[in-house]
């Protein structure tokens, strides 16, 4: 039990970050990370509900050294492979041009002496933030070192939500500064290394990432020495604390392929090492770290979707559906809350198809109430499916942050580039997919709160506050359940 348990938390963990690599390009060498650069696609018809979790096998391949000093040719050669594969095959350039990121290139190879291959993840990073799209990216997963602390952006300001026990007097504090820098500029500072379509899932991947491993910060010479030095604001007293970094060990890179079938991926290993050290789970009160679930709450109909994807046997939306139907006929569902804020994407067809569901029951009961919760994680597939239920749906409220997604279109990923030098990986967008609301309903259409285009802006815009944090309490979550 314990053996399944595991290999359904490695197959979620492999389809959340979208790294699932088909590793059947020929020409490989003995061992696939000899080579110089690969390419892998996604493979778009990937059913993990199809195979045993039981059957699944790991095999370490090799492992990333983020602390090894590149030479210059090492150097040279990942970042002319990357530049040269990145700018013929990057769908989507932003607001940038190739000219300009050539130019870049150009600066960066310039730097090339005594750099690590952290520094040259951060170079490919800094790169791809010209682009503002969130489905190309380095590899911000990983670290030499993370903090004993984890923070949360709120309304702008940082604020410590968890902690390892030596620092659990910091708890629920405020940052006001790092190495005497007002947090407000660290953000602005990091926007450097992020790409994203809008700032709120810029913040999303900073709060998560970069303000929690230690690579950009240390680059930034903000981390010295393994230590941070911090502000801090707690009962309305002003305090000085240095934390001290946890050394992480080198990234894993493994092979996993299930017994008696052709299927394999190659993958880094993103797991949150030093997570057992921390005293809290981070979980709200409402929160369950499920890919879909339900329950019925008086006559509310609440569904959380966390992931646009069935990640084996036992979590597949069809069968989830069919189970809900029968509830929802057997129950007086006044109101349907379904909750996005946790979902960074997957495959619109599978977010189509619990739209078309809820799409039903409105149609049998045209009174229901429809209130979709949002934030700043809603991404991709999560934002799209946002998209088609705030334009078929009515007596629809959204409710909670602006959406890290756009509204209206999406960028999606396609391959995986390996470089073997350094044995980093950078993920690349193919294309574009958008609505086209002058072929449908103009009219219905014209007023959807898009803005910008950007990001989805809430009727009803609520943020938990970090007094939320401290007691478990979701008052987005609250908000929806009160009857009006």
């Amino acid at each position: 039990m314990k053996k399944t348990k595991r290999s359904q938390k490695i197959i979620l963990f492999l389809l959340t970050c979208i790294l699932a690599l088909n590793t059947q390009t020929r020409g490989f060498a003995k061992n696939e990370l000899d080579n110089e650069i690969l390419t892998f696609p996604i493979e778009d018809n990937l059913k993990l509900e199809n195979y045993n979790p039981d059957d699944l096998r790991v095999k370490q391949l090799g492992k990333i050294e983020l602390n090894r000093v590149l030479t210059k040719s090492e150097y040279e050669k990942d970042m002319k492979n990357f530049v040269n594969y990145y700018l013929e095959w990057q769908a989507y350039l932003g607001n940038s041009t190739r000219e300009e990121l050539e130019k870049l290139a150009e600066e960066l190879l310039k730097t090339s002496d005594n750099k690590t291959v952290s520094d040259l993840n951060l170079d490919f990073a800094k790169l791809i933030a010209n682009t503002h799209d969130g489905h190309t990216s380095a590899m911000y997963e990983i670290g030499k070192s993370c903090m004993p602390i984890k923070i949360r952006i709120i309304n702008g300001d940082y604020y410590i939500i968890n902690t390892t026990p030596e620092y659990e007097d910091l708890l629920y504090s405020k940052i006001i500064k790092f190495d005497d820098i007002d947090t407000k500029d660290i953000t602005k500072r990091l926007y450097k290394y992020t790409s994203a379509e809008n700032k709120y899932f810029k913040n999303t991947i900073i709060k998560d990432f970069y303000l929690y491993y230690g690579d950009a910060l240390e680059k930034e010479n903000i981390i010295k020495n393994g230590e941070l030095k911090l502000q801090i604001e707690t009962d309305g007293k002003k305090l000085n604390k240095t934390i001290k970094m946890i050394d992480l060990p080198d990234v894993k890179i493994n092979k996993y392929h299930y017994e008696n079938t052709d299927f394999s991926q190659i993958i880094y290993d993103m797991t949150d090492i030093a997570k057992d050290k921390f005293i809290k789970n981070d979980k709200m009160r409402y929160m369950q770290m499920k890919p879909f679930h339900y329950y019925i709450n008086d006559n509310n109909l609440i569904i959380q979707y966390n992931n646009c994807y069935n990640t084996d046997k036992d979590n597949i939306l069809e069968n989830m559906i069919e189970k809900m139907d029968k509830d929802v006929s057997q129950n007086n569902v006044e109101k349907i809350i379904v909750d996005v804020r946790y979902n960074t994407g997957g495959w619109p067809t599978h977010a189509r198809e619990l739209e078309l569901a809820l799409k039903r029951y409105q149609l049998l009961n045209p009174k229901l109430e429809i209130k979709l919760l949002t934030g700043s994680k809603n991404y991709s597939a999560g934002s799209f499916f946002v998209d088609g239920v705030k334009r078929n749906f009515d007596n629809l409220q959204i409710i909670g942050e602006n959406t890290g997604g756009p509204s209206g279109w999406t960028t999606e990923t396609s391959t995986i580039m390996y470089l073997g030098n350094s044995k980093l990986f950078v993920k690349k967008s193919s294309g574009v997919r958008r609505y086209d609301y002058t072929l449908e309903d103009v009219v219905h259409c014209s007023n959807l709160n898009k803005r910008d285009g950007l990001t989805w802006y809430p009727d009803m815009f609520i943020e938990n506050q970090i007094q939320d944090y401290a007691i478990g309490n979701d008052r987005v979550m609250n908000y929806a359940l009160r009857n009006q």
